[in-house]
Order: structure tokens, then C-alpha cells, then sequence
């Protein structure tokens, strides 16, 4: 195992604690916004544009447009995912066992995605 092995195994396991913590709800519907919103903001982007896909500033409208819209339904998933959790799922019980190890698998498995 070298250096780089230690690194993604470490990254992998802070996704999964931090999945655990917030659990499942609240780790995939931000998550679900974000590409969402990146897909849907990469296609909105060019067609801002007079040229459209053809312009030269086509790529960098694409991308901020993306990250833009991306983010902000990924902030507004957020809120939606804390209001269903803080009435449907308590923390405590099997309930929120069962969140939170989702949540560890859904994270581990995207920091392990993130580095490759």
C-alpha cells in the first residue's frame, strides 16, 4: 500500500463518517439536487448565450451555469431533507440506525468514486 493507497482509504472513511452522522436522507437529496442542477444548468448555459454552443465562451458558461444551479438545488434539498428527517425519521431507534448506515455506504462509496 503506498501513500496515495493511505490517502483515498482515509478520504473514503471520512465520507463514510460523515454519511453516517447526517444519514441517508439528508446525504442523497443534496447530493440528487446538485447533479440535477448541474445538468440542468449545463444545458441552460450555451443556450444563454447569442452564438449558443457555438460561442468561445460556451465552455465557461456551461460550467459556472452548472455549478450555479447545481448548488442552489443542492441547498434547497438540503432544507427539504433536514424537515422530512426532523419529522419522519427520528435520530434514535432502529430508524435512524439504518439512515445512518446508508448513509456511510452512499458516502464512502462517492469519496471512493471521487478518487478514481
Amino acid at each position: 500500500m503506498n501513500f496515495v493507497d493511505l490517502i483515498i482509504a482515509v478520504l473514503a472513511v471520512a465520507f463514510a463518517a460523515i454519511g453516517y452522522e447526517r444519514g441517508l436522507l439528508a446525504s442523497a437529496l443534496p447530493l440528487a439536487g446538485f447533479v440535477l442542477g448541474a445538468i440542468i444548468g449545463g444545458r441552460l448555459g450555451p443556450a444563454l448565450l447569442t452564438q449558443g454552443g457555438e460561442s468561445p465562451y460556451a465552455p465557461l458558461v456551461t460550467v459556472v451555469c452548472g455549478l450555479l444551479l447545481g448548488t442552489v438545488l443542492a441547498v434547497v434539498m438540503e432544507g427539504v431533507a433536514e424537515a422530512v428527517r426532523l419529522h419522519f425519521l427520528p435520530r434514535g431507534g432502529v430508524f435512524g440506525q439504518v439512515d445512518g448506515l446508508a448513509g456511510a455506504v452512499l458516502l464512502g462509496a462517492l469519496g471512493l468514486l471521487l478518487a478514481w
